[in-house]
């Protein structure tokens, strides 16, 4: 696939053997990590060399469930909200989820039938 930030095309066989030039010296293999920016990236070495080593899940971001440790107020649930977060130096958070009240009915929606 295509490394947004790194802008090249590594193609990754099922046996995880990696083709094209990744940043560094970075083996090419495939061991897919998601950094707390939410991206996946190849490996744990790709994931470094744009300072992203610190709080790495060893999985793609998709198969992570992203309400697990939420922590939302009182009466609010968690829905996951993916998202991949710009800033690289990580001084703000990049939460994978929102807080929000709950749907208990359709009072007020404009309904038709199913």
């Amino acid at each position: 696939g295509i490394n947004a930030e790194y802008g090249r095309v590594v193609t990754c066989t099922m046996s995880g053997k990696c083709t094209g030039k990744l940043p560094g010296d970075c083996a090419p293999f495939y061991n897919p990590v998601c950094a707390t920016n939410g991206a996946s990236y190849i490996n744990s070495c790709v994931a470094s060399q744009f300072g992203l080593e610190a709080q790495l899940h060893y999985k793609l971001c998709s198969a992570i469930d992203t309400c697990a440790n939420a922590k939302c107020p009182t009466g609010q649930v968690c829905r996951p909200k993916r998202q991949s977060c710009i800033n690289l130096k990580h001084s703000s958070p990049c939460p994978q989820y929102e807080c929000e009240s709950p749907t208990t009915n359709c009072e007020g929606e404009d309904l038709e039938p199913v």
